[in-house]
């Protein structure tokens, strides 16, 4: 059914689309009634009714900490009613999360409006800098892991995996 919508909402069907996620609502609980909440946020904000997408906005907001895969919507959200700064913060979490659906960002008209930010790509590369700096330390530390000395540190000679 979120498929259907978005396809609704990409052809300009927009109050198709805004019936469709409602359905998805009105069935669904948790996880997925978020997620289909934020798809009905965006649809809103996309379709001139900021006002009504402000409040759904607000609410997955204070349900992020509980529910994290909300950070996607968020970051919609945030950059379709204009709060381009809020969304960028939020797209940097969902992309240290890697909880970003980097196919859909990349190709979805849906992203739009966050792949226009030029930021978004200073952020990319700086977290997947991080990332490889991050990787490449954790596979050559366990190389050198045998010449610590013994009276180190039990500590010191134990790898990432092994401290996880």
């Amino acid at each position: 059914p979120i498929l259907l919508a978005d396809a609704y909402f990409l052809d300009g069907r927009h109050a198709d689309a805004i019936a469709q996620i409602n359905l998805r609502i009105n069935e669904t609980e948790g996880t997925e009634k978020l997620t289909a909440e934020g798809s009905l946020g965006y649809y809103l904000a996309k379709s001139g009714r900021i006002p009504e997408a402000v409040p759904i906005y607000s609410r997955l907001r204070s349900s992020l900490e509980a529910s994290p895969q909300v950070v996607t919507d968020l970051v919609l959200i945030a950059y379709a009613i204009g709060r381009v700064d809020e969304g960028l913060q939020y797209f940097e979490r969902s992309c240290k999360e890697r909880r970003l659906p980097k196919l859909m960002f990349s190709f979805n008209p849906i992203w739009q409006d966050v792949r226009a930010d030029k930021r978004v790509y200073d952020v990319l590369k700086r977290i997947e800098d991080s990332q490889s700096q991050e990787k490449a330390r954790s596979s050559i530390f366990p190389s050198f892991r045998k010449y610590i000395p013994t009276s180190v540190s039990p500590a010191l000679r134990r790898t990432k995996s092994e401290t996880t």
